[in-house]
Formats: structure tokens, C-alpha cells, sequence
């Protein structure tokens, strides 16, 4: 299953702000739950409450969420960790090379 990713079938694009993802990170519950109906034996499975996600990931019923859009969500998670992972090392070589300095 593939979905219609390309350009042509998108308007308004514009670049999510990595520095909003800590923030809607923070107020998304993600849960573990089994589904009533035992249709798929029972699993654990793990996800949001379609009535508790925010409005860019529920459908406008809110009884149901956008599995690209919640994949969308988690790449941009991922690229702000690695933004932030990256900064931090350059904070670990800074601080290494002033103890280096100072005869630590």
C-alpha cells in the first residue's frame, strides 16, 4: 500500500518547525490497549485515542487517526532529536576541549 506523496497532489506545503515537535509531543497520550472486537487475537497494540489527538492527526469525526500523518509526526520527532543530538555533541566537544584547556 503506498499513498499519493507527490507534489502535484498537495497544496499549502510549508516546512514544519522543529522547535513546535517537543511541545505536541508532550500533549499526545500515547497508549497500549487490545481491541474490543479480539478481531487480531488479542495483540497489544500501541497508538493515540482518535478522540484525544489533536486535530492534524484525527479524522474530522474524531473516531479515527491518519496513519501517514501520524508517520509524518514521528519523522518529524526523529529530525528534531537528531537536530538536538547534534547540537549536544557540539556542546560535548566544546566543554572537552575547555577542560583539555585548563589541564583536565
Amino acid at each position: 500500500w503506498t499513498s499519493a506523496s507527490s507534489i502535484q497532489h498537495k497544496n499549502s506545503v510549508a516546512t514544519l518547525e522543529l522547535g513546535r515537535v517537543p511541545a505536541l509531543l508532550n500533549d499526545l497520550r500515547v497508549v497500549t490497549y487490545r481491541r474490543n472486537d479480539m478481531s487480531d487475537g488479542g495483540h497489544e497494540r500501541f497508538g493515540v485515542i482518535a478522540e484525544e489527538a489533536p486535530a492534524f492527526l484525527a479524522t474530522p469525526q474524531r473516531n479515527g487517526v491518519a496513519a501517514l500523518d501520524m508517520a509524518g509526526f514521528a519523522l518529524a520527532g526523529i529530525k528534531y532529536l537528531q537536530v538536538e543530538n547534534e547540537e549536544l555533541k557540539r556542546e560535548v566537544k566544546e566543554l572537552e576541549a575547555r577542560l583539555s584547556a585548563i589541564g583536565g
